[in-house]
C-alpha cells in the first residue's frame, strides 16, 4: 500500500487489489494483485461556516455502482472511525472532495471491499492526526472488514500469511518468474453468498491431500 501526502489538505491513498484463499489457504493466505483502487481527498475552507460539504466523484472499473454520495463505503468509514475515536471527521466551514478512481472490479474476488477498507481507514488516521504505520492501518482495518488475508495483501503488498487476532502477517517472497493471471467472472457474488455452498468440515485426507497438491 503507498500512501503519498503533497500538503496537510491534500492527500492520495493507493491500495492494491488482492486474492485471497490460496490453495489450503483458507483465510490465511493473501496475495496483492496490480490493481488499484486510488482516493484523493482534497479539504478546502468553503464560504460559509456552516455544514460541511462532501463530495465524491468516481471513475475506472464499475465506478456506475460506487455511490456518489456522502454513503459511499469509504466516506461512512472515515467518519465511523473518526466517531469511535471521538472526533468529527468532517468539519464545519469546509468542503471535503473525494476523487476516487477504481481498477479493482467490484464484487468478483479480487479483494474490492477490503481495499476500500484500508483506504478508509487510512484516511480516517490521517484525518484524526495519527501517524500512519503500516501494522496500525491493518489493525484497525480489522475491526471493520474480517478477512486479514485480503486486508494484509492491501496493506503490505506481496504474499502474506496471516496468524489469528491481528498478530503481524507474515511475508513470503513471491518469485518473480510468477506471473499472476487473472480471470474476472461477468456478474458479482457476495462473499457470505460463496461461502454457504462450502461444507462446514473438511476430513483429514482431504485437507492432506489439498497441503500435498498446493505444496
Amino acid at each position: 500500500m503507498v500512501v503519498v501526502s503533497t500538503g496537510d489538505l491534500h492527500f492520495v491513498v493507493k491500495v492494491p487489489a488482492s486474492t485471497a484463499n490460496l490453495g489450503p489457504g483458507f483465510d490465511t493466505l493473501g496475495l496483492a494483485v496490480d490493481l488499484n483502487l486510488t482516493v484523493t481527498l482534497e479539504v478546502t475552507s468553503s464560504a460559509s461556516n456552516g455544514e460541511p460539504i462532501v463530495s465524491v466523484e468516481c471513475k475506472g472499473r464499475d465506478s456506475k455502482s460506487i455511490p456518489a454520495d456522502r454513503s459511499n463505503y469509504i466516506v461512512s468509514l472515515v467518519e465511523k472511525y473518526a466517531t469511535g475515536k471521538g472526533m468529527t471527521a468532517f468539519k464545519q466551514g469546509h468542503r471535503y472532495k473525494f476523487s476516487i478512481d477504481n481498477e479493482i472490479p467490484i464484487g468478483k474476488g479480487l479483494g474490492s471491499s477490503g481495499a476500500a477498507t484500508v483506504a478508509g481507514i487510512t484516511i480516517g488516521m490521517v484525518i484524526c492526526g495519527e501517524r500512519i504505520e503500516k501494522m496500525d492501518i491493518y489493525r484497525n482495518s480489522l475491526l471493520f472488514e474480517k478477512h486479514p488475508d485480503n486486508i494484509s495483501a492491501s496493506v503490505f503488498g506481496g504474499l502474506n500469511v496471516c496468524p489469528p487476532n491481528g498478530l503481524k502477517p507474515i511475508q513470503i517472497p513471491w518469485p518473480s518468474a510468477l506471473i499472476t493471471f487473472v480471470v474476472v467472472p461477468g456478474f458479482e457474488l457476495k462473499t457470505e453468498t460463496s461461502r454457504s455452498a462450502l461444507p462446514s468440515s473438511y476430513t483429514i485426507a482431504d485437507t492432506v491431500f489439498a497441503n500435498t497438491f498446493y505444496n
